[in-house]
This record gives structure tokens, C-alpha cells and sequence, in this order.
């Protein structure tokens, strides 16, 4: 590390200010987490209606369902570790890295758009 850099850095820290070397890169993880976290409210929805699952007498012992209700039960540990590895990364200067750990909430939504998307054009 040069020594320009090194003192740029340290004044950086001292003033408290914030860095936004690549303004795409926060504009990018900033709208895309406020649309993930708008998810959360139909996920209230799906979390309410997921129990019903374990309704039927011997459900509750069937592993496919109790793996399916823990499955959208953990979208918001999801959500929480997509935003905060995601940031991590930004602030670590890997914005590649921090693009894909955005992306982790995906692993919830896209199924569910996919099963959407099916169901309305069969």
C-alpha cells in the first residue's frame, strides 16, 4: 500500500466521512435490498398459510413438509445474510463478491415466482 493511499485512508477514518467509490455499485445493493425487503410482506403471508401444512394428522412427520415450513420460515435469516455479507464485501472493495451475496434472498423468491409464473399460464 502506497503512502498516499495510507494517508488518504486515515483521513478518511478520522473524518467519519463515507466512501462511495463506485455509486453503482451502492445503488445496486441499496434498491435491489429495499425490493428484497419489501418481500417480507407477503412473506407474512406465506409464513401464516405455511403451517397449515402440518394440518393433516401425521404431517408432522413427514419430513418433505417440515423441510418445506422451515425452508420459508428462514427467508428473513436470508435476507439478514444476504444484506449484511453483501455490505461486507462492498466495504471489504470486492463489489463482484458483494453482487452475488445480494443475490441470496433469490434462493427464496425465485421459486416462488417461478411456481407463480407456471400456475398462471397452465
Amino acid at each position: 500500500m502506497t503512502s498516499n493511499k495510507m494517508c488518504r485512508d486515515k483521513r478518511e477514518a478520522e473524518s467519519g466521512e463515507i466512501d462511495l467509490r463506485n455509486t453503482k455499485a451502492f445503488l445496486i445493493l441499496l434498491c435491489s435490498q429495499l425490493l428484497f425487503a419489501l418481500f417480507l410482506f407477503p412473506w407474512f403471508l406465506f409464513a401464516g398459510i405455511s403451517v397449515m401444512g402440518l394440518d393433516a394428522p401425521g404431517s408432522e412427520e413427514n419430513l418433505v413438509v417440515v423441510a418445506i415450513i422451515l425452508t420459508i420460515w428462514a427467508y428473513p435469516l436470508g435476507l439478514g445474510a444476504g444484506i449484511i455479507s453483501s455490505w461486507v464485501a462492498y466495504a471489504l472493495k470486492k463489489d463482484r463478491l458483494a453482487y452475488w451475496l445480494n443475490c441470496i434472498p433469490l434462493l427464496w423468491i425465485a421459486p416462488i415466482v417461478i411456481f407463480w409464473g407456471y400456475a398462471l399460464l397452465s
